[in-house]
């Protein structure tokens, strides 16, 4: 088989059937493939909306994790029915309204050392939206974003490419790697409940001497990729500890101490200064940071079990 397609439903099942159908719809007749939806734990009424209305073809699995393991961990469960060669794991709030799959596998095989591609993400609106990004380091925390890119000559997150470019890691809705590949580096790692598992995917392909693509001539429209900035009182924030936690454990795993040491000074500064300056919220986050943002305070450890198998 070709491709194993993994997504995850979390609450979204209608969401998450246009999604799969959008997939169908387009498939590249030359290849075999297979969805595999993960469902991860979602309520009730929600899982068995999605079983109702699930496409009875045989390609297409539906498995039901009893706890809700976040992305990773939902992808690897996932995983562990897949039969494909080639993964490609698509967010629930994603459509494709082309061919694509035979392009990137195309692409895939005739690329020397191709670690980890992904398309061109369009929002919902039409416009196109950033389609892969950097490697959390000690420099991007340093000069910043745009000072960074510039600096080093990197490829610009911003910019309309009509050609492929190597790139650190494409964003994490839409990824697509070979299955050995994927075994060789180990995986999602699942210490992680959400945030930075594309990040973390990336490093670990680039140490085993691979490299990521983007492939900008083929497209997915994403729902949920509006990148918008705002005051930390609109968001959520217990997200907004999550995404620090999974930041800190991504940087502490895969830098050096000395990095490290710097990191937690530099932050420290940052928070600060956004509390003293901008929003109270940001001492809750600070609080976190100088207490280690641990994995314990992670909301994976809140999560309950619940019988998987429901009639």
């Amino acid at each position: 088989m070709d491709l194993s397609i993994i997504t995850i439903n979390f609450n979204t099942s209608q969401i998450t059937l246009n999604c799969i159908n959008s997939i169908i719809s387009t498939m590249d007749r030359e290849l075999s493939y297979e969805i595999i939806v993960t469902d991860n734990n979602s309520e009730l009424e929600d899982y068995q909306f999605l079983k109702e209305n699930f496409p009875k073809q045989e390609n297409i699995h539906l498995y039901r994790s009893s706890v809700n393991t976040g992305f990773g961990g939902g992808n690897m469960f996932g995983v562990n029915f897949a039969k494909g060669d080639y993964y490609v794991f698509v967010n629930s709030d994603c459509v494709v309204k082309e061919p694509i799959f035979k392009h990137l596998l195309d692409f895939y095989k005739s690329t020397p050392n191709a670690g980890m591609i992904g398309p061109k993400v369009i929002h919902e609106s039409n416009k196109h939206n950033y389609s892969f990004s950097y490697i959390y380091n000690l420099k991007l925390q340093l000069f910043g974003r745009h000072n960074y890119i510039k600096r080093y000559g990197l490829p610009d997150y911003r910019a309309d490419y009509n050609s492929p470019v190597e790139v650190d890691y494409v964003i994490g809705s839409f990824m697509f790697l070979k299955r050995s590949i994927f075994e060789e580096i180990g995986g999602f790692d699942t210490n992680i409940f959400l945030y930075y598992e594309e990040t973390d995917l990336g490093i670990k392909l680039h140490k085993k001497g691979y490299k990521n693509y983007y492939v900008p001539s083929v497209s997915y429209t994403h729902i949920g990729s509006v990148s918008v900035k705002e005051n930390i009182l609109k968001k959520n924030l217990r997200m907004e500890m999550e995404n620090q936690i999974s930041q800190n454990y991504i940087f502490k795993k895969h830098n050096s101490f000395f990095s490290i040491l710097i990191y937690i000074i530099l932050k420290t500064i940052k928070l600060t200064r956004s509390a003293l300056l901008e929003d109270k919220n940001y001492w809750k986050l600070l609080k976190l940071h100088l207490q280690g943002s641990p994995l314990y305070k992670s909301m994976k450890v809140d999560q309950k079990l619940r019988r998987p198998n429901l009639d």
